[in-house]
């Protein structure tokens, strides 16, 4: 049986919506849940054995259709833009056979799975655990002092602040907060304000104590 592109976006939308109850349904309180993840959760914990059969259909026939339309997608015509969408659902694809294989990678949440106010979250792995979940939000939807109350409410004060000048060449300046909590469990949790490709944004952070050194990833845009 072949799926069109809507019907492979649609079982991997199933994927992420199976991840969502498995995830809910996972009895560890003393992780640190960011939405629908927690960190140090594993891929088994995550994807259900009924989302992974779906995944076992879907991608290999994305794989498929990305090799036949990549002719197409270099004549740059705009009545291809769905090569776009093709290629997110690989990109998924990708990301999960590395996170099920243990490899270091990332993936980052459909449009269509994003709160109000979200523009991206990106989930960090390694060694079949997420380790690190990083939520970008819009300016006009919130503010830095919104997320630090939020977070102060669930978490407490703040361990440390701090706030960083930044100045352009034509002498403009302005300062970016930055909030840092240490959960007793060993995580940490990083929000701060900042300017990305001339955008202003907020920026919540959350690292698992167990995230790999060796990655050199710091938390900071």
């Amino acid at each position: 049986m072949r799926w069109g592109l809507t019907g492979l976006l649609g079982l991997l939308a199933f994927v992420f919506l199976s991840c969502d109850v498995l995830a809910q349904n996972a009895q560890q309180t003393e992780r640190t849940r960011v939405g629908e993840y927690e960190l140090g959760e594993t891929y088994n914990e995550m994807v259900s054995p009924d989302a992974q059969k779906k995944m076992d259909t879907v991608c290999p026939q994305a794989e498929a259709q990305y090799a036949a339309s990549i002719p197409k997608w270099l004549l740059k015509d705009q009545k291809y833009s769905t090569g776009d969408e093709l290629r997110a659902t690989l990109a998924i694809c990708n990301a999960f056979a590395d996170f099920r294989a243990g490899k270091d990678g990332e993936f980052k949440l459909p449009k269509e799975k994003l709160k109000p106010g979200m523009e991206a979250v990106t989930v960090k792995f390694h060694a079949s655990k997420i380790y690190e979940v990083s939520i970008v939000w819009k300016l006009d939807e919130t503010s830095f002092e919104v997320q630090r109350s939020t977070l102060t409410q669930k978490y407490g004060e703040p361990t440390k602040t701090d706030a960083v000048k930044f100045q352009t060449g034509i002498g403009a300046s302005w300062h970016c907060e930055e909030a840092n909590w240490s959960l007793k469990n060993g995580d940490r949790i990083m929000a701060f304000d900042g300017i990305v490709s001339g955008h202003h944004r907020v920026f919540v952070d959350y690292a698992s104590k167990d995230k790999p050194q060796e990655s050199g990833v710091k938390m900071a845009h």
